[in-house]
């Protein structure tokens, strides 16, 4: 997860590019206009748990994914373990798991200077009794142009002394298929054989950025009921054959609530003039020797429970499953057009990367008049950065 990275760059950048609003610079070791931006998480699931480091710039330098940094998480237990660097600037546990009820922190030692965070709770979590939606049509920024989709909501219950803040993340994962099936290769001379490499059935995914929380504050309820999470259309052909949202509900304390309102509300406000600085996102991540060095970011303690929705095609309207109009026929390459130039052409092509579908056949000798090609797009489900590989939770 690097949904809080993600949102305070685009926070720190779009605020540095603003010569009317004040810049806010922290005079972090060398001068230099950088921020070192920290998001870890441990829950009640087991683990593995990520820990993401960035060292962010102003505006004349990329955001660095920070290498080399010591980085434990301890428990009032007494257990602590160090996680170990599995990519640049993203560290990972092997064992340590969050139990409800425990107290973990984050701890961390760069160049010498050492950070750590408060100390946070795993809150009880709350049941998601149900995923559901309803198909729309939305209007865009064109006023003549609307679009299809569904709109998923989570409705979910605690218990009436149980948490009341809450934050959402969803994972997307659709079913792709071909309007064409190349059963065939084609090897020159009139001659074919099977095709043993069909890639007919693929799976792609999706982990949308969205910063999605909600409260049961003044309620007389502790439950939500059509909680909005997002309005996803038909783009990428998503529910033409099965489409799945797995949403995760995280238990939050009022502090870290506040801390994704600021930073929603700080995202919401880019483009306009404003008074929100980065300030108003920092988390509970300093440094333990005032070296007046700032950290954004968060360590949180969450409990989470999560609930899969399928979505099949017999449950939506046609429009939201329609193939590229682009795929309805097959090209046709014809002997009697291109003549002794007909079977290099074919080759041609087939190394460009089209797909040879089958022969063209008088219909009374059987003859082969031609070849029948298809867009690789039409016949070859990875060709639209589809997964060949079944995900282990599916269910068909």
């Amino acid at each position: 997860m690097k949904l809080i990275t993600r949102h305070i760059i685009i926070l720190l950048v779009t605020i540095l590019s603003y010569g009317c609003v004040e810049r806010f610079i922290p005079d972090i070791k060398d001068g230099q206009q950088k921020f070192l931006v920290i998001e870890g998480l441990i829950t009640n699931q087991p683990g593995p748990y990520y820990v993401n480091i960035t060292l962010s710039s102003s505006l004349d330098e990329e955001s660095t994914n920070l290498s080399d940094v010591n980085v434990s998480i301890e428990s009032e237990t007494g257990e602590n373990e160090n996680l170990n660097e599995v990519s640049p600037g993203r560290y990972a546990t092997s064992s340590i798991q969050g139990v409800v009820g425990n107290s973990y922190r984050l701890n961390l030692v760069y160049l010498g200077t050492q950070f750590q965070s408060t100390w946070e709770t795993i809150l009880p979590f709350a049941e998601i009794d149900s995923v559901s939606f309803e198909e729309q049509i939305k209007g865009t920024t064109d006023k003549e142009i609307e679009v299809a989709g569904l709109q998923f909501y989570a409705n979910s219950h605690s218990q009436p002394d149980g948490p009341i803040y809450y934050r959402f993340e969803w994972e997307e994962t659709w079913k792709i298929g071909v309007r064409w099936t190349p059963n065939y290769l084609f090897l020159g001379n009139d001659q074919l054989t099977n095709n043993p490499d069909i890639r007919s059935t693929c799976w792609k995914y999706n982990n949308p950025a969205n910063i999605n929380i909600a409260s049961t504050s003044g309620l007389s309820d502790n439950r939500l009921t059509k909680h909005p999470l997002q309005f996803i259309t038909s783009e990428e052909e998503r529910y033409s054959r099965r489409y799945s949202l797995n949403v995760k509900q995280y238990s939050l304390d009022e502090k870290e609530f506040i801390f994704w309102k600021n930073l929603q509300e700080s995202n919401e406000e880019i483009g306009s003039l404003f008074d929100r600085q980065p300030a108003t996102v920092i988390g509970n991540i300093s440094s333990i020797n005032d070296s007046g060095d700032i950290i954004l970011g968060y360590f949180s303690a969450n409990g989470v429970t999560e609930s899969r929705k399928y979505v099949s095609t017999t449950e939506v309207s046609s429009k939201l499953f329609l193939i590229p109009n682009f795929c309805a026929e097959l090209d046709s390459m014809l002997k009697s057009e291109l003549g002794s130039a007909y079977e290099h052409d074919v080759f041609e092509r087939i190394e460009n990367g089209v797909l040879f579908y089958d022969f063209i056949y008088n219909d009374f000798t059987g003859a082969v008049l031609g070849a029948l090609m298809a867009d690789p797009q039409c016949a070859d489900c990875t060709a639209k950065k589809g997964v060949l590989e079944k995900p282990e939770f599916w269910n068909d």
